[in-house]
């Protein structure tokens, strides 16, 4: 249809199928949590290195209470490309307990890890047989400690693997950083091994040092 030299149907079909544009005074700024999940994200670069401050920051406040762990800070910090993520591999400041070191080779250097507790976690069969099939140090660990058979829970090692089998949120620390005679005591469970054993923070004490609190 033509009015005036204007094709009505043509005007009407190029308005529909242009999106609508709605006209607001307001302007939303949705800012999302500082929340770690692996996969998902947290906003632009910008938003990724005020959560990369907020982790440190939660982690330094809450640490000592046991309400900040140690393999969620550095998960936090590598997923998110921290600055703060190189610092830590290359200085390792808060590795106080051999737990805490086994935790910075877990993300930071995992053949370090491997040489370290390979042979504790599983048999020389196994770890040839990984070897054979030239899967990068963490495959490797990954694997170890799905297939891990070792039930020493009192071996920081053993304790690293189990974080393999719980994943992120599934893992649990503890820390008791001031005990009469003794060095600081740190540890980590998945959350079905410390539910199934009843594990503490007298749990993750050396025998001797439970025996010294004990005589005191």
């Amino acid at each position: 249809m033509v009015v005036a030299g204007i094709n009505i149907v043509s005007s009407l079909a190029e308005d529909i199928s242009k999106p609508a544009v709605v006209q607001s005074n307001y302007s939303y700024d949705i800012t999302l949590p500082c929340v770690y999940a692996p996969g998902l994200t947290v906003g632009d670069r910008r938003r990724e290195l005020e959560c990369c401050n907020q982790a440190v920051d939660h982690y330094n406040k809450w640490w000592t209470m046991g309400e900040a762990y140690l393999t969620r800070l550095l998960e936090n910090l590598q997923g998110w490309n921290c600055p703060q993520f190189q610092y830590e591999c290359a200085n390792r400041t808060r590795a106080f307990t051999p737990f805490a070191k086994l935790a910075y080779a877990r993300f930071c250097n995992q053949s370090e890890l491997l040489d370290r507790c390979q042979d504790i976690i599983s048999t020389p069969e196994n770890i040839a047989m990984l070897r054979s099939t030239n899967s990068s140090s963490l495959e490797m660990w990954v694997q170890l400690a799905k297939n891990m058979s070792m039930d020493n829970y009192e071996d920081p090692c053993v304790q690293i693997a189990l974080y393999e089998r719980g994943g992120y949120s599934d893992y649990q620390e503890t820390v008791e950083p001031i005990i009469p005679f003794c060095d600081m005591a740190m540890c980590g469970f998945d959350l079905a091994t410390l539910t199934e054993n009843n594990f503490n923070t007298w749990s993750c004490m050396p025998a001797s040092c439970r025996a010294n609190i004990i005589i005191a």
